[in-house]
């Protein structure tokens, strides 16, 4: 009965060492592949022009700011306005890739989150300072 179980434990334990490694690397190179699908889906949603302004940012921590000028199969090109260089990136070295501006919306919102408390501010502390004779 033990030899069973045994034999059975052996068969398990060597497919477990041999079988886990190579799903292990084929899981990895599927997530690279979806990781570099999402980036050309960013970059490709972003479209190209002096209003596609995005930062990008390397698997080497390298960061590059600028429009995205032309978008080709396996890489993008980034201008970077103030100075004109262009730099061609493969979208496999691509860590991250977002928009670098504010929308309106959100200046909005700033705006207001700013405006309310110094005007609740004023409200109060300004009636503070009223007596009878000056207000």
């Amino acid at each position: 009965m033990y030899k069973k179980y045994l034999v059975l434990a052996l068969i398990v334990l060597t497919l477990n060492l041999t079988g886990g490694r190579l799903l292990f690397a084929q899981t990895q190179s599927d997530q690279d592949a979806k990781e570099i699908q999402k980036i050309k889906t960013k970059v490709a949603k972003y479209g190209t022009g002096e209003k596609a302004k995005v930062w990008v940012q390397l698997r080497n921590q390298t960061k590059i700011k600028g429009f995205i000028s032309a978008i080709d199969a396996d890489s993008f090109t980034v201008t970077d306005k103030k100075t004109g260089t262009t730099t061609a990136i493969d979208y496999a070295q691509v860590k991250n890739v977002s928009r670098s501006h504010i929308s309106t919306t959100g200046k909005i919102i700033f705006a207001v989150a700013v405006a309310v408390p110094v005007t609740i501010f004023m409200i109060l502390f300004g009636s503070y300072n009223c007596n009878e004779h000056a207000c």
